[in-house]
């Protein structure tokens, strides 16, 4: 397996006793403890590569990998972000105003977009323009004009939308069953099974997506023809973290009564993979972009 460039991936452990440290792990080998005491949760990167995002009780915080400086942004509550891939806007919902949020933490710049209540599982597009996030049902934001749209009445609250490269197209899944919905054309496909996350990898807008009663993963193009299916079998885990260019995910393996980290190449569709963490009791992890 050719490793990727991108060489770290942030990860919370679950040991109890107030002891839950944030670590990060270089995936040619070796551990670091970047924050204990705790740690942090939903973690993300920022689009330097060099700070990771996550909530710490019901407030944003940022740690630098190089200066090891913890900084605290601003108090939210108990609900999710978005981070850009592409500069240092967030995006969040606050319980404490009951508004969205554009936050730009270079500028410290904070933007109320739209008052609303149980927003989560956020997603910017890559152009910047628009927010796809889930309540009740699965909205688009338009942030330049504020504009919100409604597109489907979800079937739970577990959906993570994700973005194509072109910024005109939402997949998500609902159900026993995922979709993607077009910005341009307003067309919403469907395809019927057993499925979760479906998430764009390439500019195909070709997806990977994990099949939760196979406990595997699978890959379809844009209109949901069948590219392949992986050997890997995770034991019941459907968390994933793409690599910068997305041809390779980290994934959660399941041991007997751990969790580990691995790396999966898409582009192989096959058993590609190796551990890069012992079994333990793993939290969120996101791969550096």
């Amino acid at each position: 397996m050719v490793l990727s460039t991108y060489k770290k991936i942030a990860y919370s452990l679950h040991i109890g006793n107030n002891e839950d440290p944030t670590m990060l792990v270089d995936i040619d080998g070796g551990y670091e403890e970047i924050l204990s005491d705790q740690g942090m949760s939903r973690l993300k990167w920022d689009y330097t590569g060099e700070i990771i995002f996550g909530k710490y009780n019901d407030s944003l915080i940022s740690i630098d990998i190089k200066t090891k400086e913890v900084r605290s942004y601003i108090r939210y509550g108990n609900l999710d972000f978005a981070i850009s891939s592409a500069s240092s806007a967030i995006v969040f919902h606050s319980e404490i105003d009951g508004y969205l949020h554009l936050f730009d933490y270079e500028l410290e710049t904070d933007r109320q977009l739209l008052a609303h209540s149980g927003w989560r599982n956020f997603a910017i597009s890559p152009n910047e323009r628009y927010v796809a996030f889930v309540g009740h049902e699965l909205y688009v934001l338009d942030i330049e004009t504020s504009t919100l749209d409604t597109v489907y009445d979800v079937n739970g609250r577990d959906t993570k939308p994700s973005w194509n490269f072109s910024s005109n197209k939402v997949s998500y899944h609902s159900g026993d069953g995922m979709f993607i919905y077009s910005l341009t054309t307003n067309e919403n496909i469907y395809y019927s099974g057993t499925f979760m996350n479906p998430s764009f990898y390439d500019e195909n807008d070709n997806l990977c997506v994990y099949n939760y009663q196979e406990e595997k993963y699978h890959f379809f193009d844009a209109s949901f023809n069948h590219l392949g299916t992986s050997s890997l079998d995770t034991g019941g885990y459907n968390n994933f973290s793409f690599n910068g260019d997305r041809s390779q995910i980290a994934v959660l393996v399941k041991g007997d009564n751990h969790s580990s980290l691995a790396l999966f190449a898409i582009n192989t569709q096959t058993l590609d993979y190796h551990q890069i963490t012992e079994y333990k009791d793993i939290g969120s992890f996101t791969w550096q972009p």
